[in-house]
C-alpha cells in the first residue's frame, strides 16, 4: 500500500491508518496520510501543487478560517444536534461588549469596563474548551437547520444514520490509500444513502451546476462511491448534495449527479490519482508542462 507523503507541523504527526471506517474527529482526519479528494484536486493541478500543499515542511500552518469554523458549527447543529451543546456555547443577547485589550490595560477602567471584564473573565472560564458562538450567528445558524431538516424531500433522513465517519481504503489499481469523510451516511429500505452539505449563494440548479464544476463535486461524488465500496461498507445507491443559501431565505435543494457526470468525474479522479502513485514511486512532484503553449479566448 503506497500512502502520501504529507508532513504536518505544529509537532502534530501525520497518522497512519489501515483501510476500514472510522469515528474520529476532524483534525485526525486532516492528519491521515491517504489520499482524498482535496488532495487528488491538487494533484490535478500539477503534482507539484500537491507537494508544495502537503508535503513541503516549510509551507505556511493550516490555520482554521472563519468559515471552515462555522462549517464546523453548522455541521454539528444540522447532523449532531445532541452534541452541541457540549461544543459550543452561544453568547447570551443581553452579554455586555467583549473588553478590549486596551480597556483591559487602562489604568482608571470605568465601572462599565470593570462589570464587562469579570463577566467575561467567568464566562471564559465556566465554558473552557468550547467554541463560543456570537448570538446573532448562532439565529442564523438555526434558521438555515430548520431550513435542512424540514425541507419536505429531506424529512427522515437526518433521524439514525451515522455523521462524520472516515472511510480508507486501498485503491485497487495503484495501491495507493484513499479516504474519504462522509456528512451523512443512511441505510433506508436497504439502500445507502449519503447526504453531504454544500453551502451556497444561489441554489437554483444552473447556477449549482457551475459550483459542482468549479469546486470539484462530481469528483466528490465519484470518488466517496468508491473509496465506500473499496473500504467494505457496500454501493452507494444515491450520494445526495443539499445545497442551502447562506442568506435569508436559507432555500435548501437537494441534487443528484448523472450517471454521464459520475463516470466522467471517476475518469478524471483516476487520472490524478494514478498520477500520485507515480509521483510516490519516483520521488519526483513535477509542475506544469514546460512548453511554450497558445492561447485563445475560453469556450
Amino acid at each position: 500500500m503506497l500512502q502520501g507523503g504529507q508532513i504536518v507541523q505544529n509537532d502534530q504527526k501525520p497518522l497512519d491508518l489501515k483501510p476500514g471506517i472510522y469515528d474520529i474527529p476532524e483534525d485526525e482526519y486532516h492528519r491521515l496520510t491517504a489520499f482524498s479528494n482535496t488532495d487528488l484536486k491538487l494533484v490535478a493541478q500539477s503534482p507539484a501543487h500537491y507537494w508544495a500543499e502537503r508535503i513541503d515542511p516549510e509551507r505556511p500552518a493550516d490555520e482554521p478560517t472563519a468559515a471552515k469554523i462555522a462549517g464546523r458549527i453548522l455541521h454539528c447543529a444540522i447532523l449532531e444536534p445532541d452534541t452541541f451543546s457540549s461544543k459550543f456555547v452561544v453568547v447570551p443577547e443581553d452579554a455586555p461588549r467583549k473588553p478590549s485589550s486596551t480597556q483591559r490595560g487602562a489604568k482608571k477602567p470605568s465601572e462599565d469596563t470593570i462589570r464587562a471584564i469579570l463577566y467575561w473573565d467567568e464566562f471564559n472560564l465556566q465554558h473552557e474548551g468550547k467554541t463560543i458562538i456570537k448570538h446573532e450567528d448562532y439565529v442564523e445558524c438555526q434558521k438555515i437547520t430548520n431550513s435542512i431538516r424540514n425541507h419536505k424531500e429531506l424529512r427522515g433522513l437526518f433521524t439514525g444514520g451515522l455523521s462524520e465517519r472516515t472511510f480508507i481504503a486501498e485503491d485497487p489499481v495503484t495501491g495507493v490509500l484513499v479516504r474519504c469523510r462522509t456528512d451523512l451516511i443512511n441505510t433506508l429500505a436497504g439502500h445507502i444513502v449519503v447526504i453531504d452539505l454544500k453551502s451556497c449563494m444561489d441554489a437554483r440548479n444552473y447556477q449549482f451546476r457551475r459550483a459542482c464544476y468549479k469546486y470539484g463535486y462530481f469528483h466528490q461524488d465519484a470518488f466517496y462511491r468508491d473509496v465506500i465500496s473499496w473500504s467494505g461498507w457496500g454501493e452507494i445507491d444515491l450520494f445526495m448534495f443539499v445545497a442551502f443559501e447562506k442568506k435569508s431565505p436559507y432555500a435548501a435543494k437537494p441534487y443528484y449527479s448523472t450517471d454521464a457526470a459520475i463516470e466522467r468525474a471517476r475518469r478524471e479522479y483516476r487520472e490524478s490519482l494514478n498520477t500520485a502513485a507515480e509521483c510516490l514511486n519516483t520521488g519526483i512532484w513535477p509542475a506544469y508542462s514546460t512548453d511554450i503553449e497558445a492561447l485563445d479566448y475560453p469556450a
